[in-house]
């Protein structure tokens, strides 16, 4: 499938869930957004904790608060994806089985 080759697969995911399913994928605006935005948004706030929060104790606090919300975010987001995957997978099975 040229999707497949000229984007490593990446793009694969969506074109399967959208025929099997019919569930449109996101825009890539929404992609760029969910994916690249929100992480960012949430480590430049730990940046600017670090740097401007004077009291040692709030900035620290903050700063690590920030920094695992970016690791909670990336982690929720790889479950998500997984989740979604793992539905369509079912779904397939479904299918053919009837």
């Amino acid at each position: 499938d040229c999707c497949s080759m000229a984007c490593c697969g990446v793009l694969q995911s969506d074109r399967t869930r959208y025929l099997l399913t019919g569930v449109a994928p996101p825009s890539a605006l929404r992609r760029v957004a969910i994916h690249i935005v929100a992480p960012c948004s949430l480590f430049l706030a730990a940046g600017w904790c670090a740097v401007y929060i004077q009291d040692t104790m709030i900035n620290q606090f903050f700063s690590t608060l920030f920094v695992l919300m970016v690791l909670g975010y990336c982690v929720g987001d790889c479950a998500r994806g997984t989740v979604k995957r793992v539905q369509v997978r079912e779904d397939l099975l479904w299918r053919m089985r009837e």
